[in-house]
């Protein structure tokens, strides 16, 4: 079962996508957290960054971060 995210389209926020068995295909925008603001979006299973995909982060530099 694949999935896919569509150029122009955006995922963003808190939480976990699960693929499952399929395949995420990025052609648009992966935002952790959402506008102005840090989080954890968690992709559980395979993932493809397609030409066109996006991962749109956000950094505070007073916080420890790891990428």
């Amino acid at each position: 079962n694949n999935n896919s995210v569509t150029n122009g389209s955006v995922i963003s926020g808190h939480g976990t996508v699960n693929v499952g068995t399929g395949t995420l295909t990025n052609n648009g925008t992966l935002a952790p957290g959402g506008s102005s603001a840090t989080g954890i979006l968690t992709i559980d299973g395979n993932m493809i960054m397609g030409a066109s995909g996006i991962i749109n982060i956000e950094v505070n530099d007073t916080r420890l971060v790891s990428l």
